[in-house]
């Protein structure tokens, strides 16, 4: 006899390993009205929190700009809508740059910036986040 002949030939019809599977189950929908807290075993996040506002209008008035314009909804986005942005630079010499009004972050959290940039006229671009 060997020893997986003494494990149970039954299997769960529902398995919810959330954590392994990183995802619900198609029969399962869940939906919440406030922000929740992930845990991955390491560390914890706070769910779809995002600390920029306006992070998907960069023609709004948050967002200063230098030497450069904002077209609104003239590219296609990574999700394959219309939603992105196109910023137009200026003929004038210097930086042409797109800056975000920073909000306030408290002194030893850490932070993740992402962004999704697509190369248009230039070869280019710079992302920085700075501590002020």
């Amino acid at each position: 006899m060997t020893i997986s002949a003494n494990y149970p030939t039954i299997r769960p019809s529902l398995l919810l390993d959330f954590a392994n599977e990183q995802a619900l189950d198609p029969r399962i929908t869940f939906t919440r009205s406030t922000t929740g807290t992930y845990y991955n075993g390491y560390s914890s996040a706070v769910a779809e929190q995002n600390l920029y506002q306006q992070s998907q209008t960069f023609d709004n008035a948050w967002w200063g700009k230098t030497n450069s314009s904002v077209t609104a909804d003239s590219t296609t986005a990574p999700d394959g809508t219309t939603t992105a942005d196109s910023m137009i630079e200026s003929s004038a010499t210097g930086q042409h740059r797109i800056i975000p009004t920073a909000p306030t972050i408290a002194s030893g959290n850490v932070v993740t910036l992402s962004c999704y940039i697509k190369q248009g006229t230039r070869t280019w671009a710079a992302l920085s986040l700075t501590d002020n």
